[in-house]
């Protein structure tokens, strides 16, 4: 009798050390498509890392001189710059995609508009790839009218 106890001992052990292994293999299944998937976003965490800001802006006919500065460090890819109207409307974003200012550096865009539009506020934003960070605005003391020309 004693060594049928001692057998059923021995499987109860190896049944036990099968159901860790097993549970370890699922843990580690969850647990890596997480991590290699969020090792492909790392411009996501860029975009929290990195700030841009409007530190001043002229305005004439045909468009709007715009100096930006970037704060913190990522992988910056672009700047959108969106013109905004008096109601808040989205009327004119342009993409700048070269001579992105490195990590607190300052830089000067000319963003030449195509047509007439009315505009009370101006704001830019960082583009990480497919992901955008945090729009900076700066709003207009009054409506100012580009040409287009």
């Amino acid at each position: 009798m004693k060594r049928v106890k001692g057998q059923a001992d021995i499987i109860a052990s190896v049944l036990l050390i099968v159901l860790v292994l097993a549970g370890i293999f699922v843990v580690w299944g969850i647990s890596s498509k997480l991590v290699f998937n969020s090792k492909n976003q790392v411009s996501g965490i860029d975009a929290l890392k990195v700030s841009v800001s409007i530190e001043k802006y002229s305005l004439n006919n045909s468009g709007a001189e715009i100096r930006v500065k970037r704060k913190g460090s990522g992988d910056l890819t672009g700047l959108k710059f969106i013109f905004y109207d008096k109601n808040n409307a989205n009327i004119y974003s342009k993409e700048v995609n070269s001579n992105l200012p490195l990590e607190s550096e300052t830089q000067t865009y000319f963003i030449n508009v195509n047509q007439v539009i009315k505009i009370k506020k101006i704001s830019v934003v960082p583009v990480f790839g497919s992901n955008i960070g945090s729009e900076s605005e700066k709003e207009l003391d009054d409506v100012f009218v580009l040409n287009g020309s």
